[in-house]
């Protein structure tokens, strides 16, 4: 926002980065209802391990004779790991003999060791040399975590070679939701996490044979 008042800020910024490793052990049992409904049920173990930055830059006006602009960086990092059990299904409706309809639904329950690391510095940006004020304050926390996750979309299979090998191909939208994931300490709820949501298209290609 634009803001003229005095030691009010004209300009803020900021930018998130995500990294997510995520390992399944599983252990399922395929069922087949009718001609055109087949269910994977499945159980077992998850981790997970996410990695978040946020970098956040603030531009205001002391309260000075001058009005000093002045500026504010401040990054932030988490890091987290969780382990725990998860459970769910695949589903698929066939309408022929090669397509079908799909959808995969699942549930986690981690335990989960976080910390979060934020680092402040204060500087007129004519001399950011000059009055540095450095503040660093880090938060570690074991919580456990509930997360979902879905997907929905089309297959295409088709074997061939008398069988001997198969081909898959899948396009869906992914949705996960992630329970108390995202870590940064707020100023105005000190210890309160917020949740973390991702969606998107993922195409699946396999060749088995």
């Amino acid at each position: 926002p634009n803001l003229v008042d005095t030691n009010a800020v004209y300009h803020a910024s900021g930018s998130w980065r995500l990294r997510m490793n995520i390992a399944d052990l599983e252990l399922g049992r395929d069922t087949v209802y009718g001609k055109t409904l087949a269910i994977r049920y499945f159980t077992g173990l998850r981790g997970a391990w996410l990695f978040q930055d946020f970098d956040v830059l603030y531009q205001w006006h002391a309260d000075d004779i001058n009005y000093t602009p002045m500026e504010t960086k401040i990054p932030q990092k988490s890091r987290s790991f969780g382990m725990g059990f998860r459970a769910g299904a695949n589903t698929s409706w066939h309408v022929s003999q090669n397509w079908s309809v799909f959808a995969n639904m699942g549930a986690s329950l981690l335990s989960t060791r976080s910390k979060a690391l934020v680092n402040s510095q204060e500087y007129p940006i004519a001399n950011p040399n000059d009055y540095v004020i450095p503040g660093r304050t880090q938060y570690k926390r074991s919580f456990i975590q509930p997360m979902w996750e879905m997907c929905l979309g089309f297959s295409y299979d088709n074997w061939f070679e008398d069988e001997g090998y198969h081909f898959n191909f899948r396009l869906g939208w992914d949705m996960q939701y992630w329970l108390r994931s995202n870590g940064f300490n707020s100023s105005t709820a000190p210890g309160r996490s917020g949740d973390l949501s991702l969606q998107g298209i993922t195409l699946h290609l396999h060749l088995g044979f």
